[in-house]
């Protein structure tokens, strides 16, 4: 979800909207070509810049690829931390489980890693009193934290959720 001006009346409105909630005037949402990056209208079934027909998600084009007519640039917005992925998961989630509850597994059994999960849990319920097992876990899951903040989402979908690994740390 991003805010954007209403035409109408200047104010912030989602771009989730149907319509401003201060006004009342429709909200058009912003559609960009995938061939040349123009922006064009939503209900335009065909870019009135270059022709080509309108079957393509509306997000705007990569940073510093041309839009319209080449001279202008327009950046893509980043998913933040705490957006889903398409998975349906979220990093900062599994972050702060990672942080928080590590020694526990909680961070697997969000990602649906049932097994690697289990593994965690009873590890630290059979090891707890023993003094390198609380280092090491917590060192660990220390850094998996870390390493959860700085990934991209697509790492973090490639690595974490879609991995085939038993236990993916990072």
């Amino acid at each position: 979800m991003a805010l954007m001006n209403c035409a109408e009346c200047g104010k912030q409105v989602s771009d989730l909207a149907a319509c401003c909630p201060h006004c009342g005037a429709p909200v058009e949402k912003k559609v960009y070509c995938k061939d040349c990056g123009n922006q064009m209208s939503e209900s335009a079934s065909v870019c009135p810049n270059c022709g080509c027909p309108r079957t393509h998600p509306t997000t705007p084009p990569p940073f510093g690829q041309a839009a319209g007519d080449g001279k202008t640039a327009q950046p893509v917005s980043t998913p933040g931390l705490f957006d889903e992925c398409g998975c349906g998961k979220s990093r900062g989630v599994t972050a702060l489980l990672a942080f928080f509850l590590g020694y526990l597994g909680a961070q697997y059994f969000y990602l649906g890693k049932t097994g690697a999960g289990i593994t965690v849990l009873l590890l630290h319920i059979l090891l707890w009193w023993t003094a390198i097992v609380p280092v090491v876990f917590g060192v660990l899951f220390l850094i998996q934290t870390i390493m959860l903040l700085t990934m991209s989402h697509e790492d973090f979908e490639s690595k974490m959720v879609n991995s085939t690994s038993f236990m993916p740390l990072w």
